[in-house]
């Protein structure tokens, strides 16, 4: 069954926490040592890749909408967080969380993104 194009990026369960990284990042929920810049984000059952100077517009608020979005994604794929295994993300999913960084960004911010990440 085609679900769609991938993304390149996947959540990582591993022991009850997610991690959203590239695929090519391997698995076991390893955070990998991310660009100069970069840092990880904790956001409770998930750690997510932010730009270090953007770490403030991660408000309360975005942050439940990610993890909100993360969890989705693992109960379509037949998953949960306490099941280990790595989750594709697609490329329409992708654009979705993309569009919830946007929309929940305070407005003078000039992006909150992972595009330009890696």
């Amino acid at each position: 069954m085609f679900e769609g194009v991938p993304s390149g990026w996947v959540i990582d369960v591993w022991n009850c926490h997610g991690v959203l990284k590239l695929e090519r990042d391997g698995g076991y929920g390893c955070l990998v040592d991310l660009p100069e810049g970069m840092e990880w984000l904790d956001i409770g059952w998930f750690s997510i890749p932010i730009k270090s100077d953007q770490k403030q517009y991660y408000t309360e608020k975005l942050c439940r909408k990610i993890s909100g979005f993360l969890e989705a994604i693992l109960e379509r794929r037949g998953g949960a967080i306490n099941m280990s295994g790595i989750y594709p993300i697609y490329q329409h999913e992708f654009d979705e969380y993309i569009a919830i960084l946007a929309k929940y960004s305070p407005p003078q911010t000039t992006q909150v993104s992972l595009e330009s990440l890696f």
